[in-house]
């Protein structure tokens, strides 16, 4: 049987520094992997915020599209509408003068008759 050489408190420490060892390789390994994890959501959620600013800036950029579109098509009706407006009011004008003119000629006829 051998016989180590190192006293029983020597062989003690021994062991305990191996598990100092052991335990500081473990946690620079438990380091290293949240370290690493942390990169990764770190990329994830810039990728996610990446995408929500381009959807975010595809709808504001479709919300325009509507908006000036919309826009159009007000000032298009708004253009009819004056256009029928003024096209009413000078049928009603020429209506006016022609009833005047009517008046005026049956009065002239009128009096013509009754002399």
């Amino acid at each position: 049987m051998a016989m180590s050489n190192l006293r029983p408190d020597q062989n003690l420490d021994n062991n305990k520094n191996n598990q100092t060892d052991n335990e500081i390789h473990h946690l620079k390994n438990t380091i290293f992997a949240l370290r690493k994890e942390l990169e990764n959501t770190t990329y994830g959620n810039q990728e996610i915020v990446q995408q929500a600013v381009q959807r975010s800036s595809d709808e504001i950029q479709q919300l325009k599209s509507t908006a000036t579109s919309l826009r159009d098509e007000l000032e298009s009706q708004k253009f009819n509408f004056e256009k029928k407006i003024q096209e009413r009011t000078l049928a009603k004008t020429n209506e006016h003068k022609h009833l005047q003119d009517t008046i005026l000629k049956l009065r002239t006829e009128l009096e013509q008759i009754h002399g």
